[in-house]
């Protein structure tokens, strides 16, 4: 069966994104308070997406109850939130259709990924549409076919993104210790065959953890060199502060304290930026890439520190 509902985005969408057979998103026509700032519109998009308890791309459970709708639906919105880069969220259901309506909008064009990414804060501020990445197919049809454990570990990261994403405006040190976590619930299952030593004490595990985090960002960002493992070890000094000593990012200490002279552009806007979009190209990479080396190599790496 064809679930048609309603969800929203903050840019507008002037296409079509289709993946035949399984699903289709497309602008509703419906009026937009063009008087609001650009931060407060809402435009309502249409998704109708084909769940079926026996087919094994949108499921969960069987036999669907009305609760595993809710579930396909936003973990499907979760997904497409870090794929084509832009905020979507809730949902309406409309109601239950026999097949895909016709619809005759233009596909969309895709960008490349290194243009996609790296002009990041360009499009977020200039381009007033959403925009897709030439791998965004890919990185559904893989997310969906992952194998049973990677699957969980992949949802809990997303899950763990989404919120970050979620919570940046108004409460951005969670927003970015959600980041980091999304990275390291990746970081536990990949090294998961790994034995840990405890500490007979305190009963934390006796391991460069620092090392294994800058170690895995380095492999699924594909970048080594001096000014970025200054900048990620710089960002798991500021993820400890937060989370062992209830440091808070400078813009929530203003919001906390009314010290307007803090100014978060110049302090850590731009970290928070960045570890967003670093996060996102991790758990986009993550999910596209099938190569056992990944794994492999990051096992051995892990255990040599481990024995260091």
């Amino acid at each position: 069966m064809i679930e048609k509902v309603r969800i929203f985005s903050k840019k507008p969408l002037h296409g079509l994104i289709k993946i035949e057979d399984k699903f289709q998103i497309y602008s509703e026509d419906m009026e937009i308070k063009e008087e609001l700032p650009i931060s407060e519109r809402e435009y309502p998009l249409i998704l109708e997406i084909h769940v079926d308890p026996e087919e094994p791309y949108f499921r969960f459970g069987n036999p669907k109850g009305a609760g595993d709708l809710d579930r396909i639906i936003f973990e499907f919105v979760e997904l497409i939130t870090l794929i084509f880069k832009y905020f979507i969220w809730g949902y309406e259901h409309i109601e239950t259709l026999e097949n895909f309506s016709d619809q005759s909008f233009r596909k969309l064009p895709k960008i490349g990924e290194p243009e996609f990414f790296q002009n990041l804060r360009r499009i977020d501020r200039s381009i007033e549409e959403i925009l897709v990445p030439s791998y965004w197919e890919q990185g559904i049809e893989k997310y969906y076919n992952l194998e049973s454990g990677e699957k969980q570990t992949a949802r809990k990261a997303l899950k763990l993104f989404y919120d970050g994403i979620k919570l940046e405006v108004e409460y951005s040190s969670f927003s970015f210790i959600s980041m980091i976590s999304a990275i390291e619930n990746l970081i536990s299952f990949y090294c998961k065959e790994v034995k840990i030593k405890h500490c007979d004490q305190c009963g934390q595990p006796m391991f460069k953890v620092r090392k294994k985090f800058l170690k895995f960002i380095q492999e699924f960002t594909g970048k080594n060199d001096a000014e970025i493992n200054k900048y990620l070890d710089k960002l798991y000094s500021l993820r400890s502060s937060i989370v062992h000593q209830g440091m808070l990012l400078l813009s929530d200490e203003r919001t906390l304290t009314g010290r307007f002279e803090i100014d978060p552009v110049k302090d850590d806007y731009w970290i928070r930026i960045n570890t967003t979009l670093m996060t996102r190209t991790i758990l986009i990479n993550w999910i596209i890439s099938k190569d056992k080396l990944y794994k492999t190599n990051l096992k051995k790496q892990t255990k040599k520190q481990t024995n260091d």
